[in-house]
């Protein structure tokens, strides 16, 4: 007894492609809803069946497009199909037989009328192709078509160049009758001189006016240029709506004398002078208020509005002259036994303990000297005048 292997057995195509499905784990159902074939096509096809074909036209298409959805060899399973099922593809031969064949073949008779192309070579509807000749690439109607085309691209083209030398034609449409004269232009002499005007030969080198100029027109009047916005005229001040001046009060003729008399009669009047304590004085400006540091210091200076006026560190000897417009201003220092306030030249400290932080230190004049001692003016001698430090940094 002869042992058989794996190879002693036929594997058809259709096992191939049912090996392929079943490795991509496809069913028939899977296949159809993924090709849109029939599931029993599909099967037809596996079993190279084709008696289910109703048309065998789609049957390349099909088994084709089956064989590139498995990831086969088109080309071979096609082939492989056409040998198993006994397949052949319907094909056209229009080609006319020599004379020796036709006598061979006669009428279809010598192969019994079952070739390939036997339908389509003997049907009645079946021509002969005519041999290639120059005169046939040419047809009559593509002439008449061609010329047609021309024809209607000339007459357009004439019509819209005719159509534009129309627009742009300029005409003048004549009249019935021609236009009558309305109004005549006014006779324009010279004008003379008046009478009342000397004669401009009087002026001439033997008239009687021959050492004064011709009188000219007279010149424009110069108005001076306003040097403000109109926004700034007061109308209670000026213009029409301004109140009248007021007149000035007369005196009586002998009231100025016995003034007069008076002034004489009481001699030279002494004027008060600075030394004087009758003399008034003028009113002292508001005090000026500075912080300075005799050691290094951060201080931060909070008007009444909450508004910070100045905050970073001062340097030592350095100090900063609060502004005259910062009303109820307070201080809040670090290292606070190192910053002082000077008011007018007076200086009151220290604000607070050394190295210590001293928080709503008022910086009103009255409240400084209410809270604080004098003490003596700093011997550095890079502490003069309160001004702002100009190495002050900000944080």
């Amino acid at each position: 007894m002869e042992l058989r292997g794996f190879d002693s057995y036929e594997v058809t195509l259709g096992d191939l492609m049912r090996g392929e499905r079943a490795s991509m784990g496809k069913s028939l159902i899977d296949a159809e809803r993924d090709m849109r074939i029939k599931a029993n096509l599909i099967d037809a096809i596996e079993n190279c069946d084709l008696s289910a074909f109703k048309n065998h036209g789609v049957v390349s298409g099909y088994v084709r497009s089956y064989a590139r959805y498995l990831g086969m060899d088109v080309d071979a399973a096609y082939q492989r199909f056409c040998e198993e099922s006994g397949f052949r593809p319907p094909t056209v031969d229009f080609a006319t037989p020599s004379p020796a064949k036709r006598g061979k073949r006669g009428n279809g008779a010598a192969d019994g009328g079952t070739g390939p192309s036997h339908a389509l070579t003997q049907s009645r509807f079946a021509v002969p192709p005519a041999p290639s000749r120059l005169r046939a690439a040419v047809s009559l109607s593509g002439i008449a078509s061609t010329s047609v085309l021309l024809a209607l691209i000339a007459g357009l083209g004439y019509g819209g160049y005719a159509l534009l030398q129309e627009v742009q034609r300029v005409g003048f449409a004549p009249l019935p009758e021609a236009p009558s004269v309305v109004a005549e232009a006014p006779l324009i002499v010279a004008p003379e001189y008046e009478p009342d005007r000397p004669d401009p030969s009087v002026y001439q080198a033997n008239g009687a006016l021959a050492g004064i100029t011709l009188p000219s027109e007279l010149p424009l009047p110069a108005v001076p240029e306003r040097d403000g916005p109109i926004s700034a005229i007061d109308p209670e001040k000026s213009g029409l709506y301004a109140p009248p001046p007021e007149p000035e009060p007369v005196i009586p003729a002998d009231a100025l004398e016995a003034g007069a008399a008076d002034l004489a009669s009481a001699g030279p009047v002494a004027l008060p002078t600075a030394a004087d304590p009758a003399m008034p004085t003028a009113p002292a400006g508001p005090p000026t208020v500075t912080v300075e540091a005799r050691g290094e210091a951060w201080i931060r200076i909070r008007a009444a509005d909450e508004t910070i006026v100045f905050e970073g560190i001062l340097r030592p000897g350095k100090s900063f002259t609060l502004p005259e417009s910062v009303e109820g201003a307070m201080l809040r220092a670090g290292n606070a036994g190192d910053v002082f306030v000077v008011i007018n030249g007076s200086s009151y400290g220290p604000v607070g303990a050394p190295g210590a932080v001293a928080r709503n230190v008022s910086l009103v004049p009255e409240d400084v000297r209410a809270s604080l001692k004098t003490v003596a003016a700093p011997p550095a001698p890079d502490a003069g005048p309160a001004t702002r430090s100009a190495d002050a940094s900000a944080d």
